[in-house]
């Protein structure tokens, strides 16, 4: 098959991927918030967001990251660009971004595995953008220079952003 069909499916999927695994983050935030929550309809709607979960994780996070990583080993052997050391740094994230695919697999199957914090969560819920940022900075710079930097930015300011809703949090409960 012409390689820039394969490209294009590949990218199609990698965006599949990444909207699921995205959204699970929210979902997986409302559930633990459903679950905080005391009000009699509180157990039903964790009940859908289960179902929700399953849902999205089986029917399109999971068969989108199988088909992008096996159209990408496919375009890794017919491109050679192995040899390149961006494409080490690209494949370093997908290997982080399946450890969180298989992280979030698990607390679907048994959301008590979830964080009790949705703050925690919502943190974690970043983990996908940042690999996204470094993935398609790698990709179109055809760089590790300006990759690196350019997640280390978005990583301190991520912390800086955590650091500072911690402040504000404590000021308000003093």
């Amino acid at each position: 098959m012409d390689l820039n069909i394969m490209r294009a499916l590949h990218i199609i999927f990698m965006v599949c991927w990444f909207a699921g695994l995205l959204y699970i983050g929210r979902l997986f935030v409302y559930y633990v918030e459903a679950r905080k929550d005391s009000q009699q309809g509180s157990a039903k709607v964790s009940q859908q967001l289960c179902i929700m979960m399953k849902r999205l994780f089986y029917i399109i996070t999971w068969p989108s990251g199988i088909l992008t990583t096996l159209i990408g080993l496919h375009l890794l052997m017919q491109t050679g660009a192995l040899s390149h050391p961006w494409m080490h740094a690209k494949l370093g994230c997908v290997v982080l971004l399946w450890v969180y695919h298989i992280w979030a697999h698990r607390c679907v199957v048994s959301p008590k595995r979830l964080p009790k914090s949705s703050r925690t969560l919502r943190i974690a819920n970043e983990i996908p953008s940042i690999l996204l940022i470094a993935i398609v900075f790698f990709v179109s710079t055809r760089t590790v220079a300006v990759g690196i930097p350019v997640v280390a930015t978005v990583i301190f300011f991520g912390v800086l952003a955590v650091v500072v809703s911690k402040l504000i949090k404590i000021e308000e409960t003093v």
